[in-house]
């Protein structure tokens, strides 16, 4: 899954390091990845050819220049606020870029029909990257995870009925919680797939649309006295 996460972020835009980290956690992909974790994935993909790096020029480094106030104090505050002014680094940026290969990878990877799409960690990552998805595949990534989650809201419900006269208060109140959330989800998937298909649909007509506007337009135009 670190590979789709990657791939697909440097599908958005050239990134450094800390901004590939940056990116992955913002958009709750990945919370927790550490630097040691990172760089030897960048590294096996950069190996594999499916990414490049390239080294970024820094941009010139400049602290604020602020006027003179003809007081010793002030002039020691000014001198102590430019101590602590951040400046930026002069060393240059190892920026990492998808190559052609790697975008080929990444919608391979994107698209596997593999049965690890139905788990949560694994289709939040490919649903968050879904619009490079062609429509048979977004609807297909949907139906798998609603097919999965089926599974498990039934198997919850059996279990509950099962035990909730050995289970305490709050072991009910725990099963009871996961069914709510299961339901919601289901909820959440059905509106989902139902906007897909829609959206489809439109689709559809459009293209049988335009298909059939173009058909019926005339292939000549004959101009007024012309012999026919």
């Amino acid at each position: 899954m670190l590979e789709i996460a990657l791939l697909g972020v440097l599908s958005d835009a050239d990134l450094h390091g800390y901004e590939i980290r940056k990116r992955l956690k913002e958009e709750g992909l990945i919370m927790n990845l550490s630097f040691g974790t990172l760089y030897p994935a960048l590294a096996r993909l950069e190996r594999s050819g499916a990414i490049e790096s390239y080294l970024q020029a820094p941009t010139s480094a400049k602290r604020t220049r602020t006027p003179l106030t003809g007081s010793l104090t002030g002039e020691r505050a000014v001198a102590g606020s430019l101590m602590h002014q951040p400046v930026k680094s002069t060393r240059n940026k190892k920026v990492y870029r998808l190559t052609p290969a790697g975008q080929v990878l990444f919608r391979e990877l994107l698209d596997s029909d593999s049965s690890n799409g139905a788990d949560r960690r694994s289709f939040d990552i490919r649903l968050a990257f879904a619009r490079y998805l062609p429509p048979s595949a977004r609807l297909k990534l949907l139906e798998r995870r609603r097919a999965r989650i089926m599974e498990d809201l039934e198997q919850a419900r059996l279990v509950s009925q099962e035990t909730r006269k050995q289970t305490k208060k709050y072991g009910n109140a725990l099963i009871e919680h996961n069914i709510e959330s299961m339901e919601r989800d289901m909820a959440w998937l059905n509106k989902l797939i139902t906007a897909e298909i829609a959206s489809r649909d439109d689709t559809t007509k459009r293209s049988v649309a335009t298909r059939t506007t173009k058909a019926h337009l005339p292939t000549e135009i004959i101009s007024p006295g012309s012999e026919i």
